[in-house]
């Protein structure tokens, strides 16, 4: 869900210059422009949905680094997204 998420976030100006943009130099062309608002929030509801707050893969990790790492990714996700989404 995470990956589906990346790929519209790294379709909004927002999220054009994400790292890893880098490793896939054409995803910011895989989804038409401009990205709805519709999509967006379909994007971050997933994640919600998803990955909660207080759900089993927070818990699963057994690297705390590891799983601040991935908090970072998702928040950063949805800082792209509710903008987008609540436009």
């Amino acid at each position: 869900m995470a990956a589906a998420a990346a790929v519209v976030a790294a379709n909004v100006p927002a999220g054009s210059s994400f790292s890893w943009n880098e490793e896939y130099p054409d995803i910011t062309e895989w989804l038409g422009k401009p990205i709805m608002p519709g999509l967006a929030l379909t994007a971050v509801r997933a994640l919600d949905m998803t990955l909660p707050a207080d759900g089993w893969f927070w818990r699963s990790w057994v690297d705390a680094g590891e799983r601040e790492e991935a908090q970072a990714t998702i928040d950063l996700l949805r800082s792209v997204l509710r903008p987008v989404s609540e436009s």
